[in-house]
């Protein structure tokens, strides 16, 4: 923690966030109705435990992967939360042929054989650090009867083969 003598000195302010992630969007996106799942997508970025620039490198589906899921699976919610009503056409166009939809349907795979609802498997990642999530869905198996847990480690390995590779895109 860092004190700060000037903090809102004399005006009942205990405290004050430092700005220490920015989102920079693409000037031909910015202007755009579809910046709203750009926007979502980048801060679930900033919220992603244990977040490593060489974790995200190495396993880089891990989280491109779980935050754009996320992203689609929150979007709804939070946009009325904001009092924001865009049409899920405007989104649809974009996110049928994303880049990061190998990620999307590598890791649906690996949740379909789990079992596990969307949101409580993908905010489970996103509490996991990258380096740790495929261990973490590993260590989902250890209950499971040894036909189950050799179908999950399957699905595991061919979905992590995706998961790990680096996909080319020209846009967010």
């Amino acid at each position: 923690m860092e004190r700060a003598g000037g903090v809102g000195a004399g005006r009942g302010v205990s405290g004050q966030k430092a700005v220490l992630f920015s989102i920079l969007l693409n000037a031909a996106v910015a202007e755009r109705p579809v910046r709203w799942r750009t926007l979502l997508h980048e801060a679930l970025h900033s919220v992603s435990v244990g977040y490593i620039r060489v974790d995200y490198d190495t396993l880089i589906g891990w989280e491109e992967g779980t935050v754009e899921q996320l992203q689609r699976l929150l979007r709804r919610r939070v946009l009325e939360s904001l009092g924001v009503d865009v049409a899920e056409e405007v989104f649809a166009e974009t996110e049928a042929d994303y880049p990061f939809n190998p990620y999307i349907n590598a890791l649906e795979d690996v949740r379909d054989v789990l079992g596990v609802p969307p949101l409580d498997f993908y905010l489970r990642l996103l509490n996991t650090p990258i380096a740790q999530r495929p261990g973490s869905i590993f260590g989902q198996t250890m209950g499971l009867s040894a036909a189950a847990r050799r179908q999950v480690v399957e699905v595991l390995s061919l979905s992590n083969a995706v998961l790990k590779e680096v996909i080319r895109h020209g846009y967010y």
